[in-house]
């Protein structure tokens, strides 16, 4: 797996402890699926990555109405899409429940598939939550707003390489714990952050 993608999906989670949930992975291999929890609720969740913007899935056939999902099995809840932009300098996370996710990914591929109704077979399937895709499967940014759980921004930390420092200015213990993390590419759950007066 790329740095890139677990650091991504490291922020991510990381923001979810922020928003008050505690997390564990089960299972184990190419699917990460954790159970996130807070006081009121245990959700199965699944977690994609989109380090450049762009979330895809495999399917099994070619076919928006019909295809088998890749992940999307009756034991998930929800997915935690961890979102990079562009120019790696924000990450956010969006917590959108698993019917909404599969029905947009139905729906944006048949609206593409429609404008292309020869060619060759396609079932690998993006939704962009930039404006970097088709026009049909963009702006993910925009239509699930409000199951942003929050965003990370590289501006406000600076790490200096040569002497493995890092200069905090005006971020909350949760965001310096998410650059923690990223920087040391390490789970969030092990990033401890001890003040001592």
């Amino acid at each position: 797996m790329a740095v890139e993608t677990e650091n991504t999906r490291n922020v991510a989670l990381s923001l979810l402890e922020a928003k008050g949930m505690e997390w564990r992975r089960v299972g184990k291999g190419q699917r990460f699926v954790i159970h996130a929890q807070n006081d009121q609720k245990t959700i199965r969740v699944l977690v994609k990555v989109a380090s450049r913007g762009s979330a895809m899935v495999r399917t099994d056939i070619d076919d928006a109405e019909k295809a088998v999902i890749s992940g999307f099995s009756s034991d998930v809840d929800s997915v935690l899409f961890a979102v990079g932009g562009r120019d790696n300098k924000e990450i956010s996370a969006y917590l959108v429940p698993i019917k909404e996710v599969e029905e947009a990914y139905r729906s944006t591929h048949g609206k593409w598939r429609a404008k292309r109704p020869t060619g060759t077979k396609n079932m690998t399937w993006v939704i962009w939550f930039n404006d970097s895709g088709d026009a049909d499967c963009n702006d993910f940014h925009q239509i699930w707003e409000h199951y942003c759980i929050g965003t990370y921004s590289t501006s406000t930390m600076r790490v200096v390489d040569s002497e493995r420092q890092m200069v905090v200015k005006g971020i909350s213990i949760e965001e310096a714990k998410a650059g923690l993390a990223t920087y040391f590419n390490v789970n969030p759950n092990n990033v401890k952050i001890a003040i001592e007066y």
